[in-house]
């Protein structure tokens, strides 16, 4: 398995995995996030893409619940709607 503060993580479907990497090799000044009561209130969720019902699950959250826990997250236009 990776190392925590070099690589990235992620699993597909069949429960492989890949590495990237990690925030540190693209970013500076990371820090730990330790308030676990906002991200508990992010639901995950597994989809299929309507343009490729066939293809891998995805999975992700969802932008409109992300946007009430964590506004700053979500990218808005200069009219203030989202961009997807």
């Amino acid at each position: 398995m990776p190392s925590r503060s070099s690589e990235a993580l992620s699993f597909n479907t069949t429960g492989s995995y890949n590495t990237a990497a990690g925030p540190n090799a693209l970013a500076s000044n990371t820090t730990g996030h330790n308030n676990t009561e906002k991200l508990q209130q992010l639901r995950p969720v597994t989809f299929k893409l309507k343009s490729n019902a066939r293809g891998a699950r995805q999975y992700g959250l969802i932008a409109e619940e992300v946007a009430k826990v964590y506004p700053e997250l979500v990218i808005r236009d200069s009219e203030g709607r989202r961009n997807s």
